[in-house]
């Protein structure tokens, strides 16, 4: 979806695969993609377009349901609540390098985010296309943008700080202590109007299959490791 969306920028599939070693039909085929690739794919995107703002952009054209199982959980989530926590429980299987976290302090619903330390010169990117994604659930669910939101970012300033106000529907602040969007506590079990009640639990089936079956090979790997480091310890002495 992005891919046809910036080629109607000038930027080719050509240009943003370039050195990944993906093809279009990897990228549309909804497959799970190596980070490192993930992330050689967002860098050549940003200086195809010499778009410092590319992370706000590519938040902008991507539907949650472009997130598979994951997205359709939480669009489909009975209340606002509950779609976060979908993302909190079960975000490893598509953004394994992103966690959340909900917090309630005074009158605010807090959904805090934490991204690893490998994302290297696409930390930024990522930081502002799941913000969007954030946003697009939240106003989904709401039925109406996100005014009395208010986004707070623990990173600088950055120089298109003004390019913000293009895509997010509320203040942002930079130089946080953490990286979160801050919500009125009233609207942390807003219902949702638009949810499928069966669209739901087979989202959620979907997740909950996808991240049992990551956490057997994680098993399977780490017994296979031990395994070897025994028998070759055995081997060498």
């Amino acid at each position: 979806m992005a891919i046809r969306a910036l080629a109607n920028q000038g930027v080719s599939a050509a240009q943003i695969l370039q050195g990944t070693g993906l093809t279009v039909d990897n990228m549309q085929d909804n497959e799970l993609i190596p980070l490192d690739q993930f992330i050689k794919v967002i860098l050549n995107t940003k200086n195809a377009t010499n778009n410092p703002a590319i992370g706000l952009l590519l938040g902008s054209l991507l539907h949650p349901s472009t997130h598979g199982s994951l997205g359709w959980a939480a669009i489909n989530s009975p209340s606002l609540s509950e779609a976060i926590d979908i993302f909190q429980r079960y975000s490893q299987i598509r953004t394994p390098f992103i966690f959340y976290n909900a917090v309630i302090r005074d009158d605010q619903y807090i959904i805090r985010l934490t991204l690893t330390e490998n994302l290297g010169d696409a930390h930024t990117i990522f930081v502002e296309a799941m913000l969007m994604l954030l946003q697009h659930v939240i106003e989904f669910i709401l039925g109406r943008p996100m005014n009395e939101a208010i986004l707070h970012i623990n990173s600088a300033t950055p120089d298109y700080a003004d390019s913000y106000a293009d895509y997010f529907h509320c203040p942002v602040y930079f130089d946080a202590d953490y990286l979160e969007i801050r919500l009125p506590l009233s609207l942390k079990d807003t219902n949702n109007p638009n949810a499928d009640p069966q669209m739901f639990q087979m989202a959620l089936e979907q997740c909950r299959e996808t991240a049992n079956q990551l956490l057997r090979n994680i098993n399977v790997s780490t017994e296979v490791h031990d395994y070897l480091s025994t028998h070759l310890d055995e081997a060498l002495t």
